[in-house]
């Protein structure tokens, strides 16, 4: 199974269009209401109401009849950037008391590492783009156990694991078409809390309001499920 985003490229147009023409007609009503001719202001704020209810009907009924989904262990989970380039899976859980290092660091609870492979997948790309590098978007990722608490990677741990990175933004590395590289993504859990799902998102402030975007207000989310450390 892979997951794509399904017309990412429209949502984003439709996006953008919504915005320009909101802005286009609160210029012209502010312009109308300036010069004195509110009855022509009124029918232009009238019309972007009209168009604002619309838009955001479409937007939460996208929500509302989403839902979470789960992908298991090495299932793909695409990432647009307006058209759909990176991909990222799970390859291995592990568990660690502490992580060697030029300063060893030791778990608070025990340490659970995810190792997330990133792929530049060259077949969602046009053949006259070219072999520059691509950057992410930023991601926000998130670990949920089996009481449904939510936890973020373990900064500190992080740096032990890669020294020498930002482990404010572990999956940031540009790729070229066709290339891949893996992270260990670290989280310091308590001792008695179970690793159930991880998410990958993207942390963009428009994202709410895009429809069908996975973080559009009220939309279902797109899970890796996490085997039991060891296995995969």
């Amino acid at each position: 199974m892979i997951f794509t985003p399904t017309n990412a490229p429209a949502v984003v147009l439709l996006f953008l269009g919504t915005v320009l023409l909101v802005g286009l007609g609160v210029t012209c009503g502010a312009w109308l209401a300036w010069r004195r001719r509110f009855t022509a202001a009124r029918r232009i704020a009238e019309a972007l109401t009209v168009v604002l209810v619309i838009y955001g009907g479409t937007l939460l009924a996208h929500s509302f009849t989403s839902s979470d989904r789960s992908l298991e262990p090495g299932q793909l989970k695409y990432f647009c950037e307006i058209d759909c380039h990176l991909a990222y899976s799970v390859e291995s859980v592990r568990e660690a008391a502490s992580l060697p290092g030029p300063v060893p660091v030791a778990a608070k609870g025990r340490f659970l590492i995810v190792t997330v492979k990133t792929w530049f997948d060259p077949n969602t790309i046009s053949p006259h783009r070219g072999n520059g590098e691509l950057y992410p978007n930023p991601r926000t990722i998130q670990l949920e156990d089996s009481a449904g608490v939510r936890h973020s990677p373990s900064l500190e741990a992080e740096r032990a694991a890669l020294p020498g990175s930002d482990p404010r933004e572990p999956l940031a590395r540009p790729l070229r078409p066709g290339e891949s590289y893996t992270t260990d993504l670290v989280f310091d859990l308590p001792a008695s809390a179970h690793a159930t799902r991880l998410l990958i998102s993207e942390n963009l402030a428009v994202a709410p309001f895009i429809v069908s975007h996975e973080n559009s207000l009220f939309h279902g989310k797109t899970w890796f499920r996490l085997p039991a450390p060891g296995n995969s």
